[in-house]
């Protein structure tokens, strides 16, 4: 079992939240002990890694959780047991 894709919504301009508080809650939930529970053959997690535009919001959107070194350490320090990292990398779109 798979979630294909998953993100905290940050957009930069809108009020509210930090960054880092938006991914950690999103992270937090996700990565709960009730998640492993109810779904006990997830084996993948695929985080939507992608800062751009977005239409529904008339602005960017930051999905990414690796290109800020404090929520890059957040997010991989909350990794549970049963979930691996993928790359140790940013993932930047290209121009």
């Amino acid at each position: 079992m798979a979630i294909p894709e998953t993100a905290a919504l940050y957009a930069p301009t809108a009020v509210g939240e930090s960054d880092l508080a938006i991914k950690e809650a999103w992270s937090g939930q996700l990565f709960s002990p009730g998640t492993r529970q109810q779904f006990p053959p997830l084996k993948m997690i695929n985080w939507f890694e992608w800062d751009k535009n977005e239409v529904e919001v008339q602005g960017r959107v930051d999905w990414t959780v690796t290109n800020t070194p404090v929520i890059r350490e957040s997010f991989t320090t909350a990794l549970p047991d049963w979930l691996r990292y993928g790359p140790e990398h940013s993932c930047q779109p290209r121009p």
